[in-house]
């Protein structure tokens, strides 16, 4: 964990009325309201994927053999398949005035989990583990921190509608226990903001290499473009790094836009992508040494023109429309 969470320390898990709710002062309705059974329920981080419990690797194992009884010694999948049973049945109610969940560590100066090391390198799984004071409660945290319908403070909560559930920290510590989960969050936060534009997920997906993005269902294209954005405990840490980097990279680029329409050129073979340089497939000019020396071209004001005549073959081609021009 980060050394500024202490000994004792708690988060309100909150529910995120709508506007309609808000603004409704008749006491009845607010009663009903209060009433209805909402609840942070099981989650996939990919489609079919295993129900995502929001830890990772170390504190999964660090804490689900207290909560399931079942260790990573006793079998990897024996231990992963107990592990996805529980967050598949994992259903956390929310009262109308927040749930309280107690996050802290036995020793708030170090991350959740195994504390020595063995000569090979491993974590001494049969050594000391620092844990959470309340396994449980720091469980239905974590699993919510990473749930899609729950924002990380009541800001990102009401910036978007689809938003369910935020976590209030007075402090204002709510934050990532490693620098991995640090970059899913930064990710996650650029996740929220495109999927508010359909357009912007066909080009982030395109830029990231999602074939056909452009023909995905909305349901199956912003499926993807979670799966970009958050940690998939089934790889690497490494690899994870690369995939989240990837797509801040690819969500913040100020040139998304262009080349998007670039990657269109290419893919109905007005622009031809040779190794990392970009060619005018007819004439065989350059005009780019690699994509982004490419957008700089597309943004020259001389090449208006051909652009334009570019743009007609592409909706000839049954092309989308540029997003650039």
């Amino acid at each position: 964990m980060n050394d500024t969470l202490v000994q004792g320390k708690t988060v309100t898990l909150h529910r995120q009325y709508s506007f309609v709710e808000e603004a409704n002062k008749d006491p009845e309705v607010k009663e009903y309201f209060n009433m209805a059974y909402i609840s942070v329920g099981s989650y996939s981080k990919t489609a079919g994927g295993p129900s995502a419990s929001g830890m990772s690797r170390i504190e999964e194992q660090a804490i689900m053999p207290e909560i399931t009884g079942i260790y990573p010694a006793d079998g990897r999948k024996e231990f992963a398949d107990s592990t996805n049973k529980y967050f598949k049945n994992l259903n956390t109610k929310i009262p109308p005035e927040g749930l309280k969940l107690e996050i802290g560590l036995d020793n708030p100066s170090i991350p959740v989990g195994f504390i020595n090391k063995l000569e090979n390198g491993q974590w001494d799984t049969d050594g000391p583990i620092n844990m959470p004071l309340n396994a449980s409660q720091y469980i239905r945290w974590r699993h919510a921190l990473s749930h899609p319908l729950c924002a990380p403070d009541r800001d990102t909560a009401d910036k978007y509608q689809h938003i369910k559930f935020f976590i209030q920290d007075e402090a204002a510590i709510v934050k990532a226990t490693t620098a991995l989960n640090k970059l899913e969050d930064i990710a996650r936060k650029e996740y929220f903001k495109i999927i508010e534009d359909q357009s912007l997920v066909v080009q982030v997906l395109t830029l990231l290499g999602v074939p056909d993005a452009r023909k995905l269902d909305v349901a199956t294209a912003e499926l993807s473009l979670k799966g970009y954005s958050t940690i998939d405990e089934s790889i690497s840490e490494d690899i994870n790094e690369k995939k989240l980097r990837k797509f801040k990279e690819v969500s913040t680029d100020k040139e998304l836009a262009v080349k998007y329409d670039i990657m269109q050129f290419i893919s109905v073979g007005i622009f031809e992508q040779v190794g990392t340089r970009v060619l005018i497939k007819e004439s065989g000019e350059q005009i780019g040494v690699n994509i982004k020396e490419t957008a700089k071209w597309m943004q020259d004001k001389s090449n208006v023109q051909l652009i334009g005549a570019f743009k007609a073959q592409l909706e000839e081609f049954g092309g989308s429309k540029m997003e650039s021009v």
